[in-house]
């Protein structure tokens, strides 16, 4: 009840792109990582589960202003026939489709998180008030930069194991050491479990602004 009420499209082959042309100001999506990750078999557009070509297709009909997607490190480096690499793909694809486009490595430690969980973010802006179409950037950063979500005194993030906790966290749960002698998850297993390798929300903020940033510098 959070929502409001709007349908559910489970099969993005099938999803009905020319219904909404010129409703959708903004498309976001992080398009399977299976192809491209180090876990899997990296079998990269060859992957049945490789979906850009589909979304490549229907932003051309949808005409959204800006688009904005995620994907694992491995899309750097994933082989794409006649590209440098799948990310080099998607980049020359928006171009084509009248988008100026960059892309940018970022990740949950720069927020402060006790991980590293690097991300490759790409965002896409068509607007006919912008300067006339650039070419396309891949910006690897090296050094963290700040932002409002690590400001000084912030504690967002649960101290690291072996360190003292903070005075806002709960207690966390202490087992012995004599096995099978405890009934339940421990304290947070459940949640962590539940997060699996989602993206920080903050990371994918700080993205989303310093790419824009970077594509519209005379409005920053």
């Amino acid at each position: 009840g959070e929502l409001d009420a709007a349908p559910i499209y489970p099969d993005l082959h099938r999803f009905p792109w020319s219904k909404y042309r010129r409703c959708v100001d903004i498309v976001s999506s992080g398009f399977p990582c299976q192809p491209f990750s180090t876990s899997g078999q990296r079998k990269a557009t060859e992957d049945p589960r490789h979906l850009w070509p589909v979304i490549k297709s229907g932003l051309a009909l949808l005409k959204p202003r800006a688009c904005f997607f995620e994907n694992v490190d491995g899309i750097v480096n994933a082989p794409s026939s006649g590209y440098h690499s799948v990310l080099h793909n998607v980049l020359c694809d928006l171009e084509r489709l009248g988008f100026r486009s960059t892309a940018g490595c970022f990740t949950a430690s720069e927020l402060g998180a006790p991980h590293k969980r690097k991300r490759w973010f790409i965002l896409g802006v068509c607007d006919s008030n912008s300067a006339p179409l650039q070419r396309s950037r891949v910006s690897s950063r090296t050094q963290p930069q700040h932002s409002d979500f690590d400001s000084p005194g912030a504690e967002p993030w649960p101290a690291k194991p072996g360190s003292e906790q903070h005075g806002w966290e709960a207690p966390r749960t202490l087992e012995p050491n004599l096995g099978r002698s405890t009934d339940g998850l421990s304290n947070r297993l459940d949640r962590l479990r539940a997060l699996g390798n989602a993206v920080v929300p903050g990371t994918a903020a700080r993205a989303f602004s310093t790419l824009w940033y970077e594509l519209n510098p005379e409005r920053n």
